[in-house]
């Protein structure tokens, strides 16, 4: 998965290796799980302090996921790869900046596809837009909708989603309501 490359080069570092190659054969069955649970913390705004093996199993669970290894050989390494991938820069007084410009200004940081939704998420955005609509939103992750909730304008709160979970491709492990938003159903 391209939008993983960045997880394995934490994961070197994270193993103390200098190349990929020179992991160990349980190191790299490792990485599967490391990869996978990244992406699902990513996806559920899910910070370094919150994670432990009790979730990550609920995770996968959740998610429908069946390690390769244990939660227990992972929770370190997710838990060093997200704390290390996110982090920002301080911000210099008077200037204001969005969480995704700080992340950009890191010498040397890459922003990988879930990061450019998981940093604003977490973060907060200053972008604000009077209505949003968004179609084909049931495969949408919790930190997607939490950003389009961010982006609207506090004035207007005009949100419309159109969602069918008959259509669901991918399985979510959170509800609208935890997102604070609230819908009506219906054809």
């Amino acid at each position: 998965r391209p939008d993983s490359y960045k997880t394995a080069n934490l994961y070197q570092q994270f193993c103390q290796v200098k190349a990929l190659k020179e992991l160990s054969k349980l190191q790299f069955a490792i990485l599967e799980d490391v990869r996978e649970m990244v992406k699902v913390c990513k996806d559920n705004v899910i910070s370094e302090d919150e994670i432990n093996v009790d979730l990550l199993e609920a995770l996968a669970l959740d998610t429908e996921y069946s390690f390769t290894t244990s939660a227990e050989s992972c929770v370190d390494a997710v838990k060093w790869i997200i704390e290390e991938g996110s982090k920002l820069p301080t911000q210099p007084a008077g200037i204001k900046h969005t969480a995704f410009s700080k992340a950009k200004q890191v010498k040397g940081m890459t922003i990988d596809f879930d990061d450019m939704i998981y940093i604003p998420a977490r973060y907060g955005m200053s972008i604000k837009a009077d209505c949003i609509m968004v179609d084909e939103a049931q495969d949408l992750s919790k930190a997607q909708i939490l950003v389009i909730s961010q982006i609207v304008s506090e004035e207007t709160k005009s949100i419309s989603i159109i969602a069918d979970a008959a259509q669901r491709v991918y399985k979510s492990c959170f509800t609208w309501g935890e997102v604070g938003l609230s819908g009506r159903g219906g054809r």
